[in-house]
């Protein structure tokens, strides 16, 4: 488990648990909103790419596709949507297809994402897709500056 560094600004990295042996990985990644007004389908796939993919250099992957994203229930009232992404992580320059499901939440001025990973051929063998639930994911922005807080171990900076 490797859990984020806060910056000055409050950015924090992610927060992950994995087993690198199957391929499987879980993490949660926060990202500042651009347009905090619009909705989550409308964002494109480069902005998926960076929230999602925020632990990996540009250099270790390559064709990022979101597969899918529909409308989820709100959770707590907060937007909320299902995306399904993959994309080829690059080991020492082979290409490992991943694929994978988040869903995110519209938190205040943030997008916050409870991701799962597996490997391509890992994934094309499982009865049971890799989902998180609603009850998994708990945001919520706080009341100073509107950023995006995840959890009791959180603390804002601001």
């Amino acid at each position: 488990m490797s859990l984020p560094t806060l910056t000055a600004n409050g950015e924090s990295g992610t927060v992950s648990a994995n087993n690198y042996v199957k391929g499987d990985s879980a993490v949660v990644n926060a990202r500042n909103l651009k347009d905090p007004s619009a909705p989550l389908s409308g964002y494109d796939t480069k902005f998926f790419e960076d929230l999602f993919l925020q632990q990996v250099a540009p250099s270790q992957q390559q064709g990022f596709k979101v597969v899918k994203k529909k409308a989820a229930e709100a959770i707590e009232g907060q937007e909320t949507i299902d995306v399904e992404y993959r994309y080829d992580l690059l080991i020492n320059g082979v290409p490992i297809g991943r694929h994978g499901f988040a869903k995110v939440v519209k938190v205040g001025n943030s997008a916050v994402s409870l991701g799962a990973t597996t490997t391509d051929s890992r994934y094309k063998g499982m009865k049971v897709r890799p989902s998180p639930t609603p009850a998994m994911l708990r945001a919520w922005s706080c009341g100073a500056c509107g950023c995006a807080r995840r959890g009791s171990g959180f603390r804002c900076l601001h």
